[in-house]
């Protein structure tokens, strides 16, 4: 008898909570992007990639650690931060997060055609932001 209800998933993975695998190189397609992490040293680079027209979500969730973004030139950046001790470094301009939720947004954001919006939830440690 095939019964689809004793089937077992792994709800949650040890090395993508606590992103305690060694470092790999992951590839997404453009599409929206959802990220899930206990503790976690993230860097994404939207430079090494060809950002779709129209708007791209990226979010990040995730309890301690640091997140660094690479934006390159003619792509439209907003920021959607939320942090309960957090630290945002845009661009080298620092501001804290001290449970609260701020939006930054690049200055030619509403003029381009590729856009991304992220939106980060994070409880202890730093975001940063970089343009090239």
């Amino acid at each position: 008898e095939d019964n689809k209800f004793n089937k077992k998933e792994t709800f949650l993975v040890f090395d993508q909570i606590f992103n305690h695998a060694p470092y790999q190189e992951e590839i997404y397609t453009w599409k929206n992007i959802e990220l899930y992490h206990l503790y976690a040293n993230t860097f994404i680079d939207f430079g090494s990639t060809i950002v779709p027209l129209g708007t791209n979500v990226v979010v990040i969730n995730q309890l301690i650690g640091h997140t660094k973004l690479v934006v390159p030139e003619g792509i439209g950046f907003e920021l959607h931060a939320n942090g309960f001790r957090t630290e945002v470094n845009w661009n080298g301009k620092k501001i804290p997060l001290n449970n609260e939720r701020k939006i930054f947004m690049s200055n030619d954001y509403q003029q381009n055609n590729r856009k991304i919006y992220l939106q980060v939830y994070q409880g202890w440690g730093a975001v940063e932001v970089v343009f090239l």
